[in-house]
């Protein structure tokens, strides 16, 4: 396995210790304690900054085509609507049903994004 393909892995590992973090805030009820709060955030910075950098090599070894830039902006856009949808989540006020909504499916739909600009990246 090369380098890129470790990281990439690697990426996705965390991409999936998020969501399983996720759930466990989740559980907790509201209000979330600090240290599952805390942990699920430590993991997804960890992801979104080891997922930089292996975008940041990759386009450096070979520049990415337009198809791997798609991939790689609609996961980064899944990941912001979440990452966003979350914040307001973790306030103490009443939602709305749109943003209680937007992160119940978004999480969802990052995983799979992530997945499918991995996926491209490697290919």
């Amino acid at each position: 396995m090369s380098a890129t393909q470790v990281r990439l892995f690697s990426s996705g590992l965390l991409v999936v210790l998020i969501f399983v973090s996720g759930f466990w805030v989740s559980r907790a009820g509201k209000p979330y304690p600090a240290l599952n709060f805390n942990v699920h955030k430590l993991i997804a910075l960890a992801a979104v900054v080891l997922l930089g950098i292996v975008i940041s090599k990759v386009n450096k070894a070979a520049p990415l085509n337009s198809n791997q830039w798609l991939g790689v902006v609609v996961a980064v856009v899944c990941a912001m609507v979440t990452i966003l949808t979350g914040g307001l989540a973790s306030i103490d006020r009443p939602l709305p049903a749109i943003l209680s909504t937007l992160h119940k499916v978004f999480p969802y739909l990052s995983v799979l994004s992530t997945g499918w600009a991995m996926y491209l990246l490697l290919k």
